[in-house]
Protein backbone atom coordinates (compact mmCIF):
# COMPACT_ATOMS: atom_id res chain seq x y z
CA UNK A 1 0.00 0.00 0.00
CA UNK A 2 2.83 2.35 0.78
CA UNK A 3 4.03 2.05 -2.82
CA UNK A 4 0.71 3.30 -4.19
CA UNK A 5 0.42 6.18 -1.76
CA UNK A 6 4.02 7.20 -2.33
CA UNK A 7 3.33 7.38 -6.05
CA UNK A 8 0.57 9.91 -5.38
CA UNK A 9 3.13 12.38 -4.06
CA UNK A 10 6.07 11.45 -6.27
CA UNK A 11 4.20 11.47 -9.59
CA UNK A 12 1.94 14.38 -10.44
CA UNK A 13 0.90 12.48 -13.56
CA UNK A 14 -0.88 10.00 -11.32
CA UNK A 15 -3.44 12.67 -10.57
CA UNK A 16 -4.29 12.85 -14.26
CA UNK A 17 -3.28 9.62 -15.94
CA UNK A 18 -4.24 8.87 -19.51
CA UNK A 19 -7.57 10.28 -20.64
CA UNK A 20 -9.65 7.52 -22.16
CA UNK A 21 -10.72 9.19 -25.39
CA UNK A 22 -10.97 6.81 -28.34
CA UNK A 23 -9.00 8.19 -31.29
CA UNK A 24 -9.08 6.79 -34.82
CA UNK A 25 -8.36 7.92 -38.35
CA UNK A 26 -11.25 9.38 -40.30
CA UNK A 27 -13.36 6.89 -42.27
CA UNK A 28 -12.48 4.04 -39.90
CA UNK A 29 -14.70 2.07 -37.58
CA UNK A 30 -13.34 2.33 -34.02
CA UNK A 31 -16.34 0.38 -32.70
CA UNK A 32 -14.72 -2.81 -33.97
CA UNK A 33 -11.79 -2.35 -31.58
CA UNK A 34 -14.03 -3.22 -28.62
CA UNK A 35 -14.08 -6.77 -29.97
CA UNK A 36 -10.30 -7.01 -29.67
CA UNK A 37 -9.68 -4.72 -26.69
CA UNK A 38 -6.17 -5.28 -25.33
CA UNK A 39 -7.35 -4.98 -21.72
CA UNK A 40 -10.15 -7.50 -22.23
CA UNK A 41 -12.47 -5.54 -19.97
CA UNK A 42 -14.86 -4.55 -22.77
CA UNK A 43 -16.09 -8.09 -23.24
CA UNK A 44 -15.56 -9.48 -19.75
CA UNK A 45 -16.37 -6.84 -17.17
CA UNK A 46 -18.26 -4.03 -18.90
CA UNK A 47 -21.80 -5.36 -19.22
CA UNK A 48 -24.17 -4.63 -22.10
CA UNK A 49 -27.18 -2.66 -20.89
CA UNK A 50 -29.68 -5.27 -22.07
CA UNK A 51 -27.75 -8.01 -20.24
CA UNK A 52 -27.31 -6.15 -16.97
CA UNK A 53 -29.16 -7.81 -14.05
CA UNK A 54 -29.32 -7.56 -10.28
CA UNK A 55 -26.72 -10.32 -10.13
CA UNK A 56 -24.13 -7.96 -11.62
CA UNK A 57 -24.36 -5.85 -8.46
CA UNK A 58 -22.40 -6.87 -5.35
CA UNK A 59 -24.61 -8.96 -3.07
CA UNK A 60 -24.95 -6.24 -0.45
CA UNK A 61 -26.24 -3.80 -3.10
CA UNK A 62 -28.79 -5.97 -4.91
CA UNK A 63 -31.64 -3.56 -4.41
CA UNK A 64 -34.30 -2.59 -6.96
CA UNK A 65 -33.65 1.13 -6.54
CA UNK A 66 -29.94 0.71 -7.27
CA UNK A 67 -30.62 -1.51 -10.28
CA UNK A 68 -33.24 0.88 -11.65
CA UNK A 69 -30.93 3.85 -11.11
CA UNK A 70 -28.20 2.09 -13.11
CA UNK A 71 -30.71 1.60 -15.93
CA UNK A 72 -31.79 5.25 -15.78
CA UNK A 73 -28.17 6.43 -15.89
CA UNK A 74 -27.63 4.16 -18.88
CA UNK A 75 -30.61 5.64 -20.70
CA UNK A 76 -29.21 9.14 -20.17
CA UNK A 77 -25.68 8.23 -21.29
CA UNK A 78 -24.75 9.37 -24.79
CA UNK A 79 -22.00 8.68 -27.30
CA UNK A 80 -20.03 11.70 -28.52
CA UNK A 81 -18.12 11.68 -31.79
CA UNK A 82 -15.83 14.64 -32.46
CA UNK A 83 -14.31 15.29 -35.89
CA UNK A 84 -12.18 18.35 -35.14
CA UNK A 85 -9.58 19.35 -32.54
CA UNK A 86 -9.56 22.96 -31.42
CA UNK A 87 -6.35 24.93 -31.79
CA UNK A 88 -7.10 26.28 -28.30
CA UNK A 89 -6.25 23.01 -26.56
CA UNK A 90 -3.36 23.65 -24.15
CA UNK A 91 -0.07 21.83 -24.35
CA UNK A 92 -0.25 20.68 -20.75
CA UNK A 93 -2.92 19.83 -18.23
CA UNK A 94 -3.28 22.99 -16.09
CA UNK A 95 -0.63 23.40 -13.39
CA UNK A 96 1.23 20.25 -14.43
CA UNK A 97 3.75 19.18 -17.04
CA UNK A 98 1.46 16.34 -18.14
CA UNK A 99 0.57 16.51 -21.87
CA UNK A 100 -3.00 17.57 -22.55
CA UNK A 101 -4.88 15.05 -24.67
CA UNK A 102 -4.93 15.64 -28.44
CA UNK A 103 -2.69 18.71 -28.24
CA UNK A 104 -0.61 17.31 -31.10
CA UNK A 105 -3.76 17.06 -33.25
CA UNK A 106 -4.80 20.71 -32.93
CA UNK A 107 -6.53 22.15 -35.97
CA UNK A 108 -6.86 18.72 -37.53
CA UNK A 109 -9.97 17.08 -38.95
CA UNK A 110 -8.25 14.00 -40.34
CA UNK A 111 -9.39 11.71 -37.56
CA UNK A 112 -12.21 11.21 -35.09
CA UNK A 113 -12.26 11.04 -31.32
CA UNK A 114 -15.01 9.47 -29.27
CA UNK A 115 -16.14 9.72 -25.67
CA UNK A 116 -19.22 9.59 -23.49
CA UNK A 117 -21.54 12.00 -21.70
CA UNK A 118 -24.77 12.26 -19.72
CA UNK A 119 -28.00 14.13 -20.42
CA UNK A 120 -28.63 16.31 -17.37
CA UNK A 121 -31.56 18.46 -18.50
CA UNK A 122 -34.17 18.82 -21.24
CA UNK A 123 -35.97 22.16 -21.61
CA UNK A 124 -38.87 22.75 -23.97
CA UNK A 125 -38.76 25.93 -26.03
CA UNK A 126 -41.65 27.58 -27.82
CA UNK A 127 -40.96 29.95 -30.64
CA UNK A 128 -41.81 33.56 -29.94
CA UNK A 129 -41.86 36.32 -32.48
CA UNK A 130 -41.29 33.93 -35.34
CA UNK A 131 -38.45 31.96 -33.72
CA UNK A 132 -38.09 28.43 -35.03
CA UNK A 133 -36.03 25.35 -34.29
CA UNK A 134 -32.37 25.60 -35.31
CA UNK A 135 -31.61 21.88 -35.52
CA UNK A 136 -29.80 20.69 -38.65
CA UNK A 137 -33.03 19.42 -40.20
CA UNK A 138 -35.04 22.57 -39.57
CA UNK A 139 -32.26 24.78 -40.90
CA UNK A 140 -32.86 23.42 -44.39
CA UNK A 141 -36.59 22.84 -44.05
CA UNK A 142 -39.14 25.20 -45.62
CA UNK A 143 -41.32 24.60 -42.56
CA UNK A 144 -39.07 24.58 -39.49
CA UNK A 145 -40.69 23.54 -36.24
CA UNK A 146 -41.97 26.22 -33.89
CA UNK A 147 -41.50 23.91 -30.91
CA UNK A 148 -38.18 22.44 -29.90
CA UNK A 149 -36.09 21.37 -26.92
CA UNK A 150 -32.60 22.15 -25.68
CA UNK A 151 -30.79 19.09 -24.34
CA UNK A 152 -27.94 19.68 -21.89
CA UNK A 153 -25.11 17.17 -21.61
CA UNK A 154 -22.16 16.89 -19.23
CA UNK A 155 -18.91 15.41 -20.48
CA UNK A 156 -15.16 15.86 -19.99
CA UNK A 157 -13.21 18.71 -21.59
CA UNK A 158 -10.77 16.06 -22.81
CA UNK A 159 -13.65 14.82 -25.00
CA UNK A 160 -15.06 18.18 -26.13
CA UNK A 161 -12.79 21.10 -25.33
CA UNK A 162 -14.72 24.15 -26.55
CA UNK A 163 -17.41 25.37 -28.96
CA UNK A 164 -15.16 24.85 -31.98
CA UNK A 165 -15.10 21.14 -31.21
CA UNK A 166 -18.72 21.10 -30.06
CA UNK A 167 -19.82 22.39 -33.46
CA UNK A 168 -18.16 19.35 -35.02
CA UNK A 169 -19.61 16.88 -32.52
CA UNK A 170 -22.41 14.40 -33.06
CA UNK A 171 -24.38 12.92 -30.19
CA UNK A 172 -26.00 9.49 -30.30
CA UNK A 173 -28.79 8.68 -27.85
CA UNK A 174 -30.03 5.24 -26.75
CA UNK A 175 -27.32 3.22 -28.49
CA UNK A 176 -27.92 0.15 -26.35
CA UNK A 177 -26.95 -2.40 -28.98
CA UNK A 178 -28.88 -5.41 -30.20
CA UNK A 179 -32.66 -5.32 -30.16
CA UNK A 180 -32.83 -2.33 -27.82
CA UNK A 181 -31.83 0.21 -30.46
CA UNK A 182 -35.36 1.16 -31.46
CA UNK A 183 -34.97 4.57 -29.77
CA UNK A 184 -31.48 5.20 -31.14
CA UNK A 185 -31.17 8.73 -32.51
CA UNK A 186 -28.26 10.87 -33.65
CA UNK A 187 -27.97 14.67 -33.65
CA UNK A 188 -25.07 16.63 -35.12
CA UNK A 189 -23.82 19.98 -33.90
CA UNK A 190 -23.57 21.11 -30.26
CA UNK A 191 -22.41 24.21 -28.48
CA UNK A 192 -20.32 24.48 -25.34
CA UNK A 193 -22.07 26.64 -22.74
CA UNK A 194 -19.69 26.16 -19.81
CA UNK A 195 -16.35 24.47 -19.12
CA UNK A 196 -13.78 23.95 -16.38
CA UNK A 197 -10.54 22.72 -17.92
CA UNK A 198 -8.86 22.11 -14.57
CA UNK A 199 -11.80 20.05 -13.37
CA UNK A 200 -12.12 18.29 -16.76
CA UNK A 201 -15.82 19.06 -17.04
CA UNK A 202 -17.89 20.84 -19.65
CA UNK A 203 -21.56 21.39 -20.36
CA UNK A 204 -22.87 21.01 -23.90
CA UNK A 205 -26.18 22.07 -25.36
CA UNK A 206 -27.89 20.53 -28.36
CA UNK A 207 -31.17 21.40 -30.08
CA UNK A 208 -33.84 18.96 -31.23
CA UNK A 209 -37.47 19.06 -32.30
CA UNK A 210 -37.81 15.28 -31.98
CA UNK A 211 -40.71 15.19 -29.54
CA UNK A 212 -40.48 11.44 -28.88
CA UNK A 213 -36.77 11.62 -28.04
CA UNK A 214 -37.01 14.67 -25.80
CA UNK A 215 -40.07 13.51 -23.89
CA UNK A 216 -38.42 10.13 -23.31
CA UNK A 217 -35.28 11.82 -22.00
CA UNK A 218 -37.30 14.14 -19.78
CA UNK A 219 -39.31 11.25 -18.36
CA UNK A 220 -36.08 9.35 -17.65
CA UNK A 221 -34.58 12.36 -15.86
CA UNK A 222 -37.62 12.52 -13.57
CA UNK A 223 -37.26 8.82 -12.74
CA UNK A 224 -33.51 9.28 -12.26
CA UNK A 225 -34.06 12.17 -9.82
CA UNK A 226 -36.55 10.21 -7.72
CA UNK A 227 -34.20 7.22 -7.49
CA UNK A 228 -30.97 9.00 -6.60
CA UNK A 229 -32.71 11.19 -4.02
CA UNK A 230 -34.26 8.13 -2.40
CA UNK A 231 -30.87 6.40 -2.30
CA UNK A 232 -29.28 9.58 -0.98
CA UNK A 233 -31.65 9.40 1.99
CA UNK A 234 -31.17 5.66 2.45
CA UNK A 235 -27.39 6.00 2.61
CA UNK A 236 -27.19 9.44 4.19
CA UNK A 237 -25.24 8.04 7.13
CA UNK A 238 -22.34 6.95 4.92
CA UNK A 239 -19.19 8.77 5.97
CA UNK A 240 -17.16 10.60 3.37
CA UNK A 241 -14.36 8.14 4.08
CA UNK A 242 -16.52 5.02 3.61
CA UNK A 243 -15.86 2.67 0.71
CA UNK A 244 -18.94 2.54 -1.48
CA UNK A 245 -20.53 1.22 -4.64
CA UNK A 246 -19.45 2.82 -7.92
CA UNK A 247 -21.45 2.56 -11.16
CA UNK A 248 -20.12 3.90 -14.48
CA UNK A 249 -21.85 3.91 -17.86
CA UNK A 250 -19.92 4.66 -21.04
CA UNK A 251 -19.41 3.85 -24.72
CA UNK A 252 -16.06 1.99 -24.84
CA UNK A 253 -14.39 2.38 -28.24
CA UNK A 254 -17.45 4.28 -29.47
CA UNK A 255 -19.44 1.06 -29.39
CA UNK A 256 -22.84 0.59 -27.73
CA UNK A 257 -22.99 1.55 -24.07
CA UNK A 258 -21.97 -0.69 -21.21
CA UNK A 259 -22.36 -0.63 -17.44
CA UNK A 260 -19.40 -1.04 -15.08
CA UNK A 261 -19.68 -1.84 -11.38
CA UNK A 262 -17.09 -1.68 -8.64
CA UNK A 263 -16.16 -0.05 -5.35
CA UNK A 264 -14.47 3.25 -4.62
CA UNK A 265 -13.14 5.45 -1.85
CA UNK A 266 -12.61 9.19 -1.62
CA UNK A 267 -8.87 9.36 -0.99
CA UNK A 268 -9.03 13.12 -1.25
CA UNK A 269 -11.02 13.19 1.98
CA UNK A 270 -9.16 10.30 3.60
CA UNK A 271 -5.76 11.85 2.89
CA UNK A 272 -6.81 15.43 3.67
CA UNK A 273 -5.82 16.68 0.24
CA UNK A 274 -8.20 19.62 0.44
CA UNK A 275 -10.41 18.31 -2.36
CA UNK A 276 -12.38 15.16 -3.12
CA UNK A 277 -10.86 12.47 -5.29
CA UNK A 278 -12.25 8.99 -5.76
CA UNK A 279 -10.30 5.91 -6.63
CA UNK A 280 -12.31 2.93 -7.83
CA UNK A 281 -12.06 -0.45 -9.47
CA UNK A 282 -15.01 -0.22 -11.87
CA UNK A 283 -13.58 -1.02 -15.32
CA UNK A 284 -13.35 1.56 -18.09
CA UNK A 285 -11.65 1.72 -21.46
CA UNK A 286 -10.94 4.03 -24.41
CA UNK A 287 -14.12 5.95 -25.09
CA UNK A 288 -15.18 6.00 -21.42
CA UNK A 289 -13.95 9.55 -20.73
CA UNK A 290 -16.91 11.81 -19.99
CA UNK A 291 -19.19 8.97 -18.94
CA UNK A 292 -21.27 9.44 -15.77
CA UNK A 293 -19.93 8.04 -12.50
CA UNK A 294 -22.30 7.28 -9.63
CA UNK A 295 -20.92 7.01 -6.10
CA UNK A 296 -23.51 5.47 -3.78
CA UNK A 297 -25.38 8.12 -1.83
CA UNK A 298 -24.27 10.90 -4.14
CA UNK A 299 -26.35 14.10 -4.15
CA UNK A 300 -26.59 14.82 -7.86
CA UNK A 301 -27.92 18.32 -7.27
CA UNK A 302 -24.54 19.22 -5.74
CA UNK A 303 -22.08 17.10 -7.69
CA UNK A 304 -21.59 16.02 -11.27
CA UNK A 305 -19.20 13.14 -11.73
CA UNK A 306 -17.72 12.17 -15.08
CA UNK A 307 -14.95 9.69 -15.76
CA UNK A 308 -11.75 11.31 -16.95
CA UNK A 309 -9.12 8.65 -17.39
CA UNK A 310 -6.97 5.76 -16.35
CA UNK A 311 -3.41 5.17 -15.34
CA UNK A 312 -1.84 1.88 -14.40
CA UNK A 313 0.19 2.08 -11.20
CA UNK A 314 3.70 3.18 -12.10
CA UNK A 315 5.31 0.56 -9.89
CA UNK A 316 3.32 -2.40 -11.17
CA UNK A 317 5.03 -4.31 -14.01
CA UNK A 318 1.83 -5.94 -15.22
CA UNK A 319 -1.75 -4.80 -15.57
CA UNK A 320 -4.11 -7.05 -13.64
CA UNK A 321 -7.92 -7.08 -14.06
CA UNK A 322 -9.38 -3.77 -12.99
CA UNK A 323 -12.70 -5.19 -11.85
CA UNK A 324 -12.64 -7.69 -9.04
CA UNK A 325 -15.46 -9.01 -6.86
CA UNK A 326 -13.05 -10.75 -4.52
CA UNK A 327 -12.56 -9.47 -0.99
CA UNK A 328 -9.34 -8.47 0.67
CA UNK A 329 -8.28 -6.81 3.88
CA UNK A 330 -5.92 -4.54 1.96
CA UNK A 331 -6.01 -2.51 -1.23
CA UNK A 332 -4.17 -4.28 -4.02
CA UNK A 333 -1.43 -1.83 -5.14
CA UNK A 334 -1.25 -3.46 -8.58
CA UNK A 335 -4.33 -1.54 -9.67
CA UNK A 336 -5.19 1.94 -8.43
CA UNK A 337 -8.00 3.92 -9.97
CA UNK A 338 -8.35 7.69 -9.57
CA UNK A 339 -11.24 10.05 -10.17
CA UNK A 340 -11.62 13.79 -10.13
CA UNK A 341 -14.90 15.03 -8.73
CA UNK A 342 -16.58 17.98 -10.38
CA UNK A 343 -19.34 19.64 -8.42
CA UNK A 344 -21.58 22.64 -8.77
CA UNK A 345 -24.60 24.51 -7.53
CA UNK A 346 -26.46 24.07 -10.80
CA UNK A 347 -25.87 23.22 -14.43
CA UNK A 348 -25.10 26.82 -15.39
CA UNK A 349 -22.56 27.56 -12.66
CA UNK A 350 -20.50 24.51 -11.81
CA UNK A 351 -17.80 24.45 -9.16
CA UNK A 352 -15.04 21.88 -9.37
CA UNK A 353 -14.15 20.39 -6.02
CA UNK A 354 -10.82 19.13 -7.31
CA UNK A 355 -9.90 22.48 -8.78
CA UNK A 356 -12.19 25.26 -7.65
CA UNK A 357 -13.70 27.38 -10.37
CA UNK A 358 -12.98 30.85 -9.03
CA UNK A 359 -15.97 32.32 -10.85
CA UNK A 360 -18.27 30.50 -8.42
CA UNK A 361 -19.80 32.22 -5.42
CA UNK A 362 -18.60 29.68 -2.88
CA UNK A 363 -14.84 29.86 -3.25
CA UNK A 364 -12.24 27.67 -1.66
CA UNK A 365 -8.50 27.72 -2.03
CA UNK A 366 -7.48 26.48 -5.45
CA UNK A 367 -4.98 23.66 -5.64
CA UNK A 368 -1.88 25.16 -7.22
CA UNK A 369 0.82 22.61 -7.76
CA UNK A 370 2.47 19.90 -5.75
CA UNK A 371 3.17 22.10 -2.75
CA UNK A 372 -0.44 21.66 -1.64
CA UNK A 373 -0.16 17.88 -1.71
CA UNK A 374 0.80 16.37 1.67
CA UNK A 375 3.99 14.36 1.66
CA UNK A 376 2.68 11.82 4.18
CA UNK A 377 -0.62 9.96 4.20
CA UNK A 378 -2.70 8.20 6.85
CA UNK A 379 -3.13 4.45 6.70
CA UNK A 380 -5.68 3.96 3.93
CA UNK A 381 -5.84 0.19 4.37
CA UNK A 382 -8.43 0.41 7.12
CA UNK A 383 -10.84 2.11 4.73
CA UNK A 384 -10.69 -0.54 2.02
CA UNK A 385 -11.70 -4.19 1.95
CA UNK A 386 -12.02 -4.78 -1.81
CA UNK A 387 -9.17 -5.28 -4.26
CA UNK A 388 -8.52 -4.66 -7.94
CA UNK A 389 -8.17 -0.90 -7.78
CA UNK A 390 -6.51 0.78 -10.76
CA UNK A 391 -5.58 4.33 -11.62
CA UNK A 392 -8.81 6.02 -12.65
CA UNK A 393 -10.36 9.35 -11.86
CA UNK A 394 -13.25 11.63 -12.65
Amino acid sequence: MGTVLASLTANKDLFYGTHEVQVAEANTNPEKSSKRCARGCCSDDMVDVDKFTLEHLPIEYRHDDIFNLAQAIASLTVKLKVTFVSDSRPQFIPKTDSPYPLYDKRGSGDFISMGSGRVCDVVQQKGKGGDTCKCSGCKISPNPSKNWWTIKIFTATAVVYDSKEANQTSCTFFDHGGENDHNKFKISGCRCVWLDVEGDLCLLEIISCNKKLCELLFSTIKTFNVLWQRLNQTFKNLKATDERLIIIVSHPHGDHKRISVGHGVDIGTICNLGFSKYIYNAPTCLGSSGGPVYALGNNWFKTEYVHSGYRHDVDSPKHSPVYSKSHSEVLDPSNLSISFINAGKDSSQTESIFFTNTSCADKTETLAGAEYIPQTFPDIEKYVKYKGYSTRWY
